[in-house]
């Protein structure tokens, strides 16, 4: 008990001298300054209207005993503040070793990302169903992650901005760490975050923008494979019930003086032969086209003025398609009219509008048996399936070209994210860390306590 006392009354001794000290100092706010100079002023009155008599020697004693406890207890309640939250800091120190230890085992792999676009070699169906299992394995393997479910790749995009937020926080804790004079940081740790943390930093950002880029070249082919062949199926499901009266062949390609021909339908019918050239245009957004007398093409959306479209070469591949299957037929069968090729383009979009003064038939998929319907007969049902089994006899398969391989995109795309995700998990716990370890110096309450115990006056920026 005695010790104790003693210990209280040094402290209020020592912590006297230490306000009077900083009384001159700038560690000191003008209100704490009052502060301890009414205090300092209360002792000197009491000391006074209780020694009025006595000698000069018992009167500063009396001033120093009074002094020492009026003013020493808000230091001493200081002190013993700063102590706690010395003995606190020190209790987490002990386990910083480890938690560094611990996340640099599990620090991610920050080697550099391999931006190859696989492609190969297919039809446009094969890449159709390339991209449909492309598709599935994405959903499979990011649902887990996107809450919600992943329904396309616009879904795991959206997805992305948590990245970019977790991203931007240890950007942002770093440079405000490091670079802000009112931040104080454990060495062993200040180190540790300098080696570790910017490098993840740089590599989930090249990551995030890897998704991203590899995302919109995606859903760019995707679509633009999709259009065409849901074009080409949404005709021959239409046609399914009509097969025996029209006696279809799809995507039949042969061998010509001029080069291959490949036509997206063939149909043989008693009341001749048709080319089908299936165009899936405006597939995804509400357009009109209008075709002039003279072949050309205009489009424009609901908000848009009319512009000259491009589209005018596909009168060039019907006309050549057209030609070049009729002289293979007449070839074999003869040159009587019965066997000229006639062409249709389908167009299986209904939100686009069609507005068509040309020669040519450009309808829907459900005009196509009323069309042919109202022309008049010239073959024979035998005729009909003589000339598709020889047209049937000459394809050569359907062309092979380059198509990005959808598959192996995604498991480079899902791969990735995965990695990105654990860069971000183990930025997140790189902020426990900081907050934990890093304490931030303000001009208030127990900070204020923290900055005059561990700043020197010299240098703003110091470490525990």
């Amino acid at each position: 008990m005695v010790e104790k006392s003693i210990d209280y009354l040094a402290r209020n001794i020592e912590s006297t001298f230490l306000g009077m000290k900083l009384m001159f100092g700038d560690n000191m706010t003008l209100t704490e300054k009052i502060v301890v100079s009414m205090t300092l002023f209360s002792g000197f009155l009491l000391t006074v209207l209780y020694y009025p008599k006595g000698t000069l020697l018992g009167f500063i004693v009396g001033l120093f005993l009074v002094t020492t406890f009026v003013h020493g207890i808000p230091f001493a309640y200081r002190e013993l503040r700063i102590r706690r939250i010395q003995k606190a800091y020190r209790h987490n120190v002990v386990f910083l070793d480890d938690e560094i230890r611990d996340m640099t085992s599990i620090k991610p792999n920050t080697a550099e990302l391999d931006t190859h676009i696989p492609r190969h070699l297919a039809t446009n169906e094969e890449s159709y169903v390339n991209y449909r299992e492309a598709l599935n394995v994405l959903k499979e393997r990011l649902t887990p992650y996107i809450g919600g479910g992943v329904r396309s790749e616009i879904s795991v995009k959206e997805d992305l901005e948590r990245f970019r937020s977790v991203i931007n926080t240890a950007s942002f804790k770093m440079n405000d760490v490091f670079s802000c004079t009112d931040y104080q940081v454990n060495p062993n740790t200040e180190t540790w975050l300098n080696e570790h943390v910017p490098e993840v930093i740089r590599s989930a950002t090249s990551k995030l923008d890897f998704l991203k880029e590899t995302l919109d070249v995606l859903m760019k082919e995707r679509m633009a494979i999709k259009s065409g062949v849901e074009g080409e199926e949404s005709v021959r499901e239409y046609l399914k019930d009509f097969e025996d009266m029209l006696l279809p062949l799809y995507g039949t390609r042969f061998q010509a003086e001029k080069g291959t021909v490949e036509n997206d339908a063939l149909l043989f019918t008693e009341t001749g032969i048709y080319s089908l050239e299936i165009k899936n245009i405006g597939a995804s957004g509400d357009k009109t086209i209008r075709i002039t007398k003279d072949g050309l093409w205009y489009e424009k959306f609901k908000s848009s003025d009319w512009k000259r479209s491009e589209r005018d070469a596909i009168f060039d591949q019907v006309n050549r398609h057209t030609a070049l299957t009729e002289t293979l037929i007449r070839e074999k069968f003869g040159r009587e009219s019965k066997y000229m090729v006639k062409s249709i383009i389908v167009i299986p979009n209904k939100n686009l509008k069609i507005e068509n003064e040309s020669s040519f038939h450009i309808i829907r998929p459900s005009q196509i048996v009323s069309l042919i319907r109202e022309m008049d007969v010239v073959l024979t049902h035998d005729e009909c399936v003589a000339v598709s089994d020889f047209v049937k006899s000459k394809d050569i398969g359907q062309a092979r070209y380059e198509h990005l391989d959808a598959l192996a995109y995604v498991k480079k795309i899902v791969e990735t994210y995965e990695s990105l995700q654990r860069d971000c998990e183990f930025l997140k716990r790189t902020f426990i860390i900081q907050e934990t370890y890093v304490e931030r110096v303000t001009q208030n309450n127990l900070h204020e306590l923290l900055r005059l115990k561990y700043l020197n006056c010299d240098n703003a920026r110091s470490v525990i």
